[in-house]
Protein backbone atom coordinates (compact mmCIF):
# COMPACT_ATOMS: atom_id res chain seq x y z
CA UNK A 1 0.00 0.00 0.00
CA UNK A 2 2.96 2.16 -0.49
CA UNK A 3 2.13 5.68 -1.56
CA UNK A 4 -1.55 4.84 -1.24
CA UNK A 5 -4.20 6.96 0.89
CA UNK A 6 -7.51 6.14 2.18
CA UNK A 7 -11.03 7.35 1.24
CA UNK A 8 -11.41 9.15 4.50
CA UNK A 9 -7.90 10.98 3.98
CA UNK A 10 -8.41 11.84 0.38
CA UNK A 11 -12.08 13.37 1.56
CA UNK A 12 -10.92 15.22 4.94
CA UNK A 13 -8.41 16.95 1.75
CA UNK A 14 -11.45 17.74 -0.51
CA UNK A 15 -13.31 19.03 2.36
CA UNK A 16 -10.08 21.32 4.37
CA UNK A 17 -9.41 22.89 0.54
CA UNK A 18 -13.37 23.56 -0.67
CA UNK A 19 -14.55 25.20 3.10
CA UNK A 20 -10.76 26.96 3.13
CA UNK A 21 -12.00 28.79 0.01
CA UNK A 22 -14.96 30.27 1.75
CA UNK A 23 -12.76 31.52 5.30
CA UNK A 24 -11.63 35.10 5.58
CA UNK A 25 -13.21 36.64 2.44
CA UNK A 26 -16.53 34.47 1.95
CA UNK A 27 -19.34 35.78 3.71
CA UNK A 28 -18.08 39.84 3.44
CA UNK A 29 -18.56 38.62 -0.52
CA UNK A 30 -21.97 36.58 -0.75
CA UNK A 31 -23.20 39.33 1.78
CA UNK A 32 -22.12 42.14 -0.73
CA UNK A 33 -23.31 40.22 -3.53
CA UNK A 34 -26.66 38.89 -2.02
CA UNK A 35 -27.48 41.00 0.81
CA UNK A 36 -29.68 39.31 3.71
CA UNK A 37 -29.66 36.14 1.31
CA UNK A 38 -26.45 35.26 1.08
CA UNK A 39 -27.36 31.58 2.95
CA UNK A 40 -29.87 31.12 0.09
CA UNK A 41 -26.87 31.67 -2.43
CA UNK A 42 -25.31 28.72 -0.22
CA UNK A 43 -28.08 26.46 -0.77
CA UNK A 44 -28.23 27.11 -4.38
CA UNK A 45 -24.76 27.04 -4.79
CA UNK A 46 -24.54 23.35 -3.61
CA UNK A 47 -27.57 21.89 -6.56
CA UNK A 48 -26.30 24.16 -8.63
CA UNK A 49 -22.59 22.85 -7.79
CA UNK A 50 -23.54 18.99 -8.85
CA UNK A 51 -22.66 18.60 -12.52
CA UNK A 52 -19.30 20.25 -11.77
CA UNK A 53 -18.95 17.53 -8.52
CA UNK A 54 -19.76 14.91 -11.53
CA UNK A 55 -17.49 16.46 -13.74
CA UNK A 56 -14.61 15.89 -11.53
CA UNK A 57 -15.87 12.25 -11.00
CA UNK A 58 -15.75 12.13 -14.63
CA UNK A 59 -12.18 13.08 -15.04
CA UNK A 60 -11.30 11.26 -11.84
CA UNK A 61 -12.43 7.82 -13.89
CA UNK A 62 -10.56 8.63 -16.83
CA UNK A 63 -7.12 6.52 -16.89
CA UNK A 64 -7.45 6.27 -13.13
CA UNK A 65 -3.43 5.24 -12.98
CA UNK A 66 -2.64 7.95 -13.86
CA UNK A 67 -2.31 11.61 -12.14
CA UNK A 68 -3.36 15.11 -14.34
CA UNK A 69 -0.97 16.16 -15.86
CA UNK A 70 -0.42 12.16 -17.55
CA UNK A 71 -3.66 12.00 -18.09
CA UNK A 72 -3.55 15.25 -20.19
CA UNK A 73 -0.36 13.98 -22.00
CA UNK A 74 -2.91 10.55 -22.64
CA UNK A 75 -5.58 12.56 -23.85
CA UNK A 76 -4.27 15.39 -25.87
CA UNK A 77 -0.84 14.24 -27.04
CA UNK A 78 2.51 15.06 -25.08
CA UNK A 79 3.20 18.76 -26.31
CA UNK A 80 -0.63 19.84 -26.20
CA UNK A 81 -1.00 17.59 -22.64
CA UNK A 82 1.84 19.74 -21.29
CA UNK A 83 0.17 23.05 -22.63
CA UNK A 84 -3.05 22.20 -20.75
CA UNK A 85 -1.63 21.14 -17.74
CA UNK A 86 0.38 24.31 -17.41
CA UNK A 87 -2.46 26.42 -17.72
CA UNK A 88 -3.69 24.61 -14.99
CA UNK A 89 -0.94 24.75 -12.67
CA UNK A 90 -0.26 28.56 -13.49
CA UNK A 91 -4.14 29.20 -12.35
CA UNK A 92 -3.51 27.29 -9.36
CA UNK A 93 -0.59 29.43 -8.50
CA UNK A 94 -2.38 32.53 -8.74
CA UNK A 95 -5.43 31.03 -6.40
CA UNK A 96 -3.07 29.67 -4.15
CA UNK A 97 -1.02 33.20 -3.80
CA UNK A 98 -4.84 34.38 -3.08
CA UNK A 99 -4.84 32.37 -0.19
CA UNK A 100 -1.26 32.60 1.19
CA UNK A 101 -2.15 36.56 1.30
CA UNK A 102 -5.31 36.19 2.75
CA UNK A 103 -3.28 33.84 5.37
CA UNK A 104 -0.73 36.30 6.71
CA UNK A 105 -3.12 39.47 6.11
CA UNK A 106 -5.76 38.03 8.21
CA UNK A 107 -2.89 37.17 10.90
CA UNK A 108 -1.25 40.78 10.66
CA UNK A 109 -4.44 42.79 10.70
CA UNK A 110 -6.29 40.69 13.86
CA UNK A 111 -2.81 39.86 15.90
CA UNK A 112 0.53 41.09 15.13
CA UNK A 113 -0.59 44.80 13.46
CA UNK A 114 3.37 45.71 13.81
CA UNK A 115 4.79 42.48 12.20
CA UNK A 116 5.74 42.89 8.22
CA UNK A 117 4.06 40.56 5.99
CA UNK A 118 6.97 38.63 5.38
CA UNK A 119 8.12 37.99 8.71
CA UNK A 120 4.70 36.08 9.39
CA UNK A 121 4.94 34.18 6.28
CA UNK A 122 7.99 32.74 6.25
CA UNK A 123 7.37 30.08 9.19
CA UNK A 124 4.18 29.25 7.01
CA UNK A 125 6.51 28.80 3.97
CA UNK A 126 9.34 26.87 5.89
CA UNK A 127 6.17 24.52 6.81
CA UNK A 128 4.76 24.10 3.60
CA UNK A 129 8.26 23.34 2.01
CA UNK A 130 8.81 20.43 4.60
CA UNK A 131 5.52 18.83 4.50
CA UNK A 132 5.72 18.59 0.99
CA UNK A 133 9.17 17.34 1.00
CA UNK A 134 7.28 14.19 2.94
CA UNK A 135 4.81 13.68 0.04
CA UNK A 136 1.41 12.63 -0.23
CA UNK A 137 0.94 10.17 2.14
CA UNK A 138 2.13 12.81 5.08
CA UNK A 139 0.14 15.50 3.52
CA UNK A 140 -3.06 13.19 3.75
CA UNK A 141 -2.40 12.62 7.20
CA UNK A 142 -1.65 15.93 8.14
CA UNK A 143 -5.37 17.06 6.32
CA UNK A 144 -6.85 14.17 8.66
CA UNK A 145 -5.41 16.00 12.30
CA UNK A 146 -5.78 19.41 10.53
CA UNK A 147 -9.81 18.35 9.77
CA UNK A 148 -10.18 16.65 13.28
CA UNK A 149 -9.45 19.79 15.34
CA UNK A 150 -10.95 22.18 12.77
CA UNK A 151 -14.77 20.40 13.15
CA UNK A 152 -13.35 20.78 17.45
CA UNK A 153 -13.00 24.02 16.89
CA UNK A 154 -16.01 24.63 14.54
CA UNK A 155 -18.41 22.47 17.70
CA UNK A 156 -16.94 25.13 20.23
CA UNK A 157 -17.88 28.17 18.19
CA UNK A 158 -21.05 26.91 17.50
CA UNK A 159 -22.31 25.93 20.94
CA UNK A 160 -20.91 29.51 22.24
CA UNK A 161 -22.36 31.40 19.77
CA UNK A 162 -25.85 29.83 19.26
CA UNK A 163 -27.41 31.90 21.97
CA UNK A 164 -26.53 35.48 20.22
CA UNK A 165 -28.27 34.36 17.12
CA UNK A 166 -31.24 35.90 16.70
CA UNK A 167 -33.62 34.60 13.76
CA UNK A 168 -35.14 38.19 12.93
CA UNK A 169 -31.11 39.46 11.51
CA UNK A 170 -32.14 36.28 8.56
CA UNK A 171 -35.25 38.47 7.54
CA UNK A 172 -36.47 39.51 5.40
CA UNK A 173 -36.06 36.44 3.32
CA UNK A 174 -35.74 37.59 -0.44
CA UNK A 175 -36.40 40.83 -0.02
CA UNK A 176 -35.11 42.01 -3.09
CA UNK A 177 -36.90 38.96 -5.19
CA UNK A 178 -34.39 36.02 -6.25
CA UNK A 179 -32.00 37.88 -8.67
CA UNK A 180 -29.71 39.22 -6.27
CA UNK A 181 -29.03 35.58 -4.70
CA UNK A 182 -29.06 34.03 -8.22
CA UNK A 183 -26.43 36.04 -9.71
CA UNK A 184 -24.72 35.76 -6.21
CA UNK A 185 -24.97 32.14 -6.82
CA UNK A 186 -22.46 31.80 -9.56
CA UNK A 187 -19.60 33.95 -7.52
CA UNK A 188 -20.01 31.17 -4.68
CA UNK A 189 -20.36 28.10 -7.27
CA UNK A 190 -16.81 29.40 -8.61
CA UNK A 191 -15.50 30.04 -5.56
CA UNK A 192 -15.95 27.07 -4.15
CA UNK A 193 -16.02 24.45 -6.66
CA UNK A 194 -12.83 25.31 -8.35
CA UNK A 195 -10.40 23.83 -5.33
CA UNK A 196 -12.03 21.00 -5.57
CA UNK A 197 -10.33 19.99 -9.09
CA UNK A 198 -6.43 20.31 -7.62
CA UNK A 199 -7.20 16.53 -6.11
CA UNK A 200 -7.11 15.35 -9.70
CA UNK A 201 -3.38 15.46 -8.59
CA UNK A 202 -4.04 12.43 -7.19
CA UNK A 203 -4.92 9.13 -9.25
CA UNK A 204 -8.42 7.34 -8.28
CA UNK A 205 -6.46 3.87 -8.09
CA UNK A 206 -3.92 5.42 -5.57
CA UNK A 207 -6.58 5.32 -3.60
CA UNK A 208 -7.59 2.33 -1.17
CA UNK A 209 -11.20 1.35 -1.87
CA UNK A 210 -11.90 3.21 -5.08
CA UNK A 211 -14.99 1.65 -5.65
CA UNK A 212 -16.35 3.47 -2.60
CA UNK A 213 -14.90 6.70 -4.01
CA UNK A 214 -17.66 8.13 -6.23
CA UNK A 215 -20.12 7.84 -3.10
CA UNK A 216 -17.09 8.88 -0.17
CA UNK A 217 -16.69 12.14 -2.78
CA UNK A 218 -20.58 12.76 -2.90
CA UNK A 219 -20.47 12.94 0.91
CA UNK A 220 -17.88 15.11 1.36
CA UNK A 221 -19.08 17.34 -1.09
CA UNK A 222 -22.51 17.61 0.79
CA UNK A 223 -20.66 17.94 4.03
CA UNK A 224 -18.45 21.05 2.96
CA UNK A 225 -20.98 23.22 2.48
CA UNK A 226 -22.71 21.74 5.01
CA UNK A 227 -20.20 23.58 6.98
CA UNK A 228 -20.79 26.56 4.58
CA UNK A 229 -24.03 26.91 5.38
CA UNK A 230 -23.07 26.75 9.38
CA UNK A 231 -20.97 30.20 8.81
CA UNK A 232 -23.42 32.31 6.57
CA UNK A 233 -26.55 31.34 9.27
CA UNK A 234 -23.72 31.77 12.13
CA UNK A 235 -22.69 35.06 10.83
CA UNK A 236 -25.80 36.74 9.63
CA UNK A 237 -28.05 35.75 12.27
CA UNK A 238 -25.41 37.21 15.11
CA UNK A 239 -24.22 40.54 13.40
CA UNK A 240 -27.25 41.08 11.09
CA UNK A 241 -26.85 42.63 7.33
CA UNK A 242 -25.47 45.73 8.51
CA UNK A 243 -22.46 44.93 10.49
CA UNK A 244 -21.86 42.06 8.14
CA UNK A 245 -21.63 44.17 5.16
CA UNK A 246 -18.96 46.74 7.36
CA UNK A 247 -16.55 44.09 8.71
CA UNK A 248 -13.62 42.81 6.62
CA UNK A 249 -13.71 39.99 8.68
CA UNK A 250 -17.48 39.14 9.65
CA UNK A 251 -16.58 35.24 10.79
CA UNK A 252 -13.85 36.65 13.45
CA UNK A 253 -16.25 39.46 14.93
CA UNK A 254 -18.90 36.73 15.96
CA UNK A 255 -16.62 34.65 17.35
CA UNK A 256 -15.78 37.16 20.09
CA UNK A 257 -19.25 36.41 21.18
CA UNK A 258 -18.44 32.86 22.23
CA UNK A 259 -19.39 32.23 25.55
CA UNK A 260 -18.93 28.44 27.04
CA UNK A 261 -20.70 27.89 30.33
CA UNK A 262 -20.66 31.20 31.73
CA UNK A 263 -16.95 31.67 31.96
CA UNK A 264 -14.90 31.04 29.33
CA UNK A 265 -15.10 33.80 26.93
CA UNK A 266 -12.94 35.85 24.30
CA UNK A 267 -11.61 32.69 23.14
CA UNK A 268 -12.28 34.04 19.44
CA UNK A 269 -7.75 33.40 18.88
CA UNK A 270 -8.26 29.98 19.68
CA UNK A 271 -11.21 29.12 17.77
CA UNK A 272 -9.69 30.98 15.09
CA UNK A 273 -7.50 28.55 14.52
CA UNK A 274 -9.32 26.38 12.35
CA UNK A 275 -9.47 29.26 9.85
CA UNK A 276 -5.15 29.29 9.65
CA UNK A 277 -5.17 25.55 9.68
CA UNK A 278 -7.15 25.19 6.44
CA UNK A 279 -5.77 27.81 4.56
CA UNK A 280 -2.27 26.47 5.24
CA UNK A 281 -3.41 23.45 3.85
CA UNK A 282 -4.79 24.50 1.06
CA UNK A 283 -2.05 26.33 -0.07
CA UNK A 284 0.43 23.48 0.99
CA UNK A 285 -1.53 20.96 -1.61
CA UNK A 286 -1.35 23.78 -4.27
CA UNK A 287 2.13 23.67 -4.43
CA UNK A 288 2.07 19.77 -4.62
CA UNK A 289 -0.25 20.16 -7.08
CA UNK A 290 2.14 22.68 -8.95
CA UNK A 291 5.18 20.98 -8.57
CA UNK A 292 3.63 17.32 -10.04
CA UNK A 293 2.39 19.23 -12.78
CA UNK A 294 5.74 20.84 -13.45
CA UNK A 295 7.23 17.33 -13.28
CA UNK A 296 4.94 14.73 -12.77
CA UNK A 297 5.50 12.14 -9.92
CA UNK A 298 8.68 14.12 -9.17
CA UNK A 299 11.03 13.79 -6.22
CA UNK A 300 12.84 17.08 -6.22
CA UNK A 301 13.43 18.48 -3.22
CA UNK A 302 14.01 21.64 -4.67
CA UNK A 303 10.83 22.05 -6.90
CA UNK A 304 8.59 23.01 -3.56
CA UNK A 305 11.07 25.36 -2.06
CA UNK A 306 11.05 27.08 -5.19
CA UNK A 307 7.38 27.33 -5.99
CA UNK A 308 6.66 28.27 -1.91
CA UNK A 309 9.25 30.77 -2.13
CA UNK A 310 8.20 32.44 -5.79
CA UNK A 311 4.42 31.95 -3.84
CA UNK A 312 5.38 33.80 -0.80
CA UNK A 313 7.77 37.04 -2.51
CA UNK A 314 4.12 37.47 -4.84
CA UNK A 315 1.52 37.08 -2.17
CA UNK A 316 4.40 40.01 -0.17
CA UNK A 317 5.37 42.04 -3.07
CA UNK A 318 2.72 41.76 -5.61
CA UNK A 319 -0.38 43.23 -3.58
CA UNK A 320 0.12 46.46 -2.02
CA UNK A 321 -2.66 46.55 0.22
CA UNK A 322 -6.10 45.41 1.47
CA UNK A 323 -8.18 47.37 -1.20
CA UNK A 324 -6.12 46.16 -3.94
CA UNK A 325 -6.50 42.54 -2.55
CA UNK A 326 -10.63 43.13 -2.25
CA UNK A 327 -11.19 44.68 -5.32
CA UNK A 328 -8.96 41.65 -7.47
CA UNK A 329 -10.91 39.01 -5.59
CA UNK A 330 -13.57 40.56 -6.65
CA UNK A 331 -13.65 41.06 -10.01
CA UNK A 332 -10.85 39.63 -11.31
CA UNK A 333 -10.48 36.29 -9.76
CA UNK A 334 -13.95 35.15 -11.02
CA UNK A 335 -13.36 35.72 -14.46
CA UNK A 336 -9.88 33.44 -13.63
CA UNK A 337 -12.12 31.64 -11.84
CA UNK A 338 -14.56 30.74 -14.70
CA UNK A 339 -11.56 30.69 -17.23
CA UNK A 340 -10.39 27.69 -15.23
CA UNK A 341 -13.77 25.76 -15.00
CA UNK A 342 -13.96 26.18 -18.84
CA UNK A 343 -10.68 24.48 -18.79
CA UNK A 344 -12.15 21.50 -17.38
CA UNK A 345 -15.25 21.23 -19.08
CA UNK A 346 -13.12 21.08 -22.50
CA UNK A 347 -11.50 18.36 -20.94
CA UNK A 348 -14.74 15.87 -19.85
CA UNK A 349 -15.77 16.85 -23.56
CA UNK A 350 -12.76 15.57 -25.22
CA UNK A 351 -12.31 12.53 -23.14
CA UNK A 352 -16.33 12.08 -23.88
CA UNK A 353 -15.05 12.27 -27.75
CA UNK A 354 -12.19 9.85 -27.18
CA UNK A 355 -14.25 7.11 -25.75
CA UNK A 356 -16.65 8.02 -28.23
CA UNK A 357 -14.43 7.40 -30.93
CA UNK A 358 -12.83 4.68 -29.06
CA UNK A 359 -16.05 2.43 -29.23
CA UNK A 360 -16.47 2.62 -33.14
Amino acid sequence: MKNKINCLQYNTMLILIVVSSFMGIGVYSLVRAAGIDAYITVLLGVMIGIPALLLFLYIASYEPDLSFPLKMEALFGKKFGKFVTLISATLIFVFANNYMFNLINFIVSQFLPETPLLMVAIPFALLMIYTNHKGLETISRVSLVLLTINIILFAIGFIGLTPSIEVGNLKPFLEFGIERPIQATFYYFTLMIMPMFVLLIVPKNKVINPKHFNKSIISAYFFSHLFIFGFCIITLGILGIHLASIYQYPEYMILKHVNLFGFLDRIENIVTAQWIFGLFFSVTFAVYYIGNCLKPEHNSKFLPTGIVTLMLLASVYLIPNNTSFNHYIFYITPILRVFSFSLFIFIGISIFVKKKKGTK
